[in-house]
């Protein structure tokens, strides 16, 4: 298993249950066995957040390796 982390900015602000507080950026890490199964679970998780201004997918390493930003301003890592 590869650890995975997904970084949310959102457009505005959501409140984060665990501290009720309101958050214009979100951090989430977990675990998947490759990297279509992480890009899965990225894809079902910014759906759970419809004011995501945009979302990005780090690998164990940091590297950015997949993002809600069209294609020609996507980030290159």
């Amino acid at each position: 298993m590869q650890q995975f982390n997904l970084t949310f900015i959102f457009d505005g602000y959501v409140r984060q249950s665990s501290t009720d507080r309101l958050c214009p950026t979100y951090i989430e890490t977990f675990k998947a066995s490759d990297y279509r199964t992480a890009i899965e679970y990225f894809n079902s998780r910014v759906a759970d957040f419809p004011q995501t201004f945009a979302a990005f997918l780090h690998d164990d390493r940091g590297a950015v390796v997949y993002n809600t930003l069209p294609h020609e301003t996507a980030v290159q890592s």
